[in-house]
């Protein structure tokens, strides 16, 4: 008797292939997989684990087989089999701690549980939290915001198997139901009905499906299906978040509207435009994977009519509120660059400062000339002559240098007041991570769904690190300010 469950990751970025290769290739010899899904590519991995198991909570030995798929759009789909002579019972199954108990077979693989398989298995080696304590190393806060970005996005491409943009630091991970290879079913909903694979659920429960029939199809079809449905909510996601970045940074802006330093609104036109030049990125990530599900009939032709219809609406729903989304942060972009006028005004003022500048020198010039008949005159004494030459060489010099200073002056302060404001949201930061993992801890307090939630944790923890260091960069600079 068969049973198989699986275990999905997925990012709203791209996956860097050759990586990820190279960082799995331990667990078996990676198979290529050409547009297989969704016209996505990617790779195989079989029989990662391919051995028997014995399960305490049963007292049987069953063999387990494990296999990794890797798709190009940061999609990571691992199915387990269980094989058993004699059923299991459903309900142990779905306990924690099956997943959580210690199986010392899978030191073969270099984990001790089940669970190990989506955090130190794929999760440490695919997107490591570890890596990013060195996210902010090559970051210098005196870079401005592209740069800044461009900096961290490629940190994290060199230590991840991921290839990121700027709004992607978001993570789902989730693991399916149970499907029971069988020849008796309850009275329950068909979802396929083939000539070679017949699957029905159960109305009781949720999580729990039946099939008779080629379990290598049925894995194809729950690929698609966990694809279609992650890819499509991580760009609800991604926008989400965009459209969040953009209102905090307006939020910003509104607090700042009387501020006359020149500087200030220079360095913002440079962040508006960044993020617009992102944002195309990100857009392009999400359509082209909406352009993908819309072009394939592969669901429609394996599932029963019902079962279509019903995800179809629950995909529609997504890229209807995903072409909202993108139109709102299209449209928030559009009333946020509205700051770049002011670039433009400075450019222009700072233009005219130079051709002022030009002019002077040139009115000196023009005023030495009637002054040398008299600077060359025998009535008028050497040291007045040198003095006199003195000053009017000297004037275009003290001006351009009190200018420089000024101009000097107006971009420190600016520097100083955007390293106090990133100072106070850092801490404030870490203060919203702190309590993130006590709410996390209180939602969850016996052993068993801590260790559930021990990515979520990790994460927070990863992240007050990043923010500590970025505090003693900053206080460092406000010293020397």
């Amino acid at each position: 008797m068969k049973y198989l469950t699986s275990i999905k990751v997925s990012m709203p970025a791209k996956t860097n292939l050759d990586k990820a290769k190279s960082e799995f290739s331990f667990l078996g010899k990676p198979q290529e997989s050409y547009k297989e899904t969704y016209e996505f590519t990617g790779f195989k991995i079989e029989n990662a684990f391919n051995d028997t198991l014995f399960l305490e909570e049963f007292n049987k030995t069953v063999n387990f087989k494990l296999d990794l798929l890797f798709l190009d759009c940061a999609f990571v789909f691992a199915t387990i089999q269980i094989e058993s002579k004699e059923p299991l019972d459903l309900k142990i199954l779905n306990k924690n701690s099956f997943y959580f108990n210690e199986r010392k077979e899978l030191n073969k693989i270099d984990i001790k549980s089940i669970a190990e398989i989506l955090e130190k298995l794929i999760l440490s080696r695919y997107y490591s939290l570890e890596s990013f304590d060195k996210m902010i190393d090559n970051v210098d806060i005196e870079m401005n915001h592209a740069e800044r970005w461009n900096t961290i996005v490629q940190s994290i491409n060199d230590n991840t198997c991921v290839l990121t943009n700027k709004n992607n630091f978001t993570l789902s991970t989730s693991s399916g139901g149970w499907y029971i290879e069988g020849e008796n079913y309850p009275s329950s909903e068909l979802l396929i009905n083939q000539k070679k694979l017949k699957v029905w659920h159960d109305e009781h429960d949720e999580n729990e499906f039946y099939f008779n029939g080629d379990i290598d199809k049925l894995i194809k079809i729950l690929m698609h299906e966990h694809v279609a449905k992650s890819k499509l909510s991580d760009g609800v996601n991604i926008l989400n978040i965009a459209l969040h970045q953009i209102d905090e940074k307006a939020k910003e802006v509104l607090t700042k509207l009387t501020n006359t330093n020149p500087a200030y609104w220079a360095n913002l036109s440079i962040s508006i435009e960044a993020e617009q030049l992102y944002y195309i990125e990100t857009q392009a990530l999400v359509y082209k994977a909406i352009e993908n599900f819309r072009n394939s009939n592969y669901l429609k032709n394996e599932l029963t009519e019902k079962r279509y219809n019903q995800l179809k609406e629950t995909f529609d729903r997504k890229i209807e509120l995903i072409f909202q989304l993108s139109n709102e942060v299209n449209y928030a972009l559009q009333n946020i660059s509205t700051p770049i006028k002011s670039k433009n005004d400075f450019k222009l003022q700072e233009s005219t400062d130079k051709v002022n500048e030009r002019i002077l020198f040139l009115s000196f010039v023009a005023m030495s000339v009637p002054l040398i008949s008299w600077v060359t005159s025998t009535e008028i004494s050497n040291k007045i002559k040198l003095f006199s030459g003195f000053i009017i060489l000297l004037l275009p010099f003290l001006y351009y240098i009190i200018n420089s200073f000024y101009k000097r002056k107006l971009i420190s302060k600016n520097k100083l007041n955007v390293f106090k404001d990133e100072l106070s949201d850092t801490y404030k930061n870490i203060d919203f991570q702190k309590k993130l993992i006590e709410k996390i801890k209180s939602d969850n307090s016996n052993s068993d769904k801590e260790r559930i939630y021990a990515i979520q944790i990790g994460a927070c923890e990863s992240n007050i690190k990043i923010h500590k260091k970025h505090i003693r960069k900053l206080e460092e600079k406000i010293k020397t300010m």
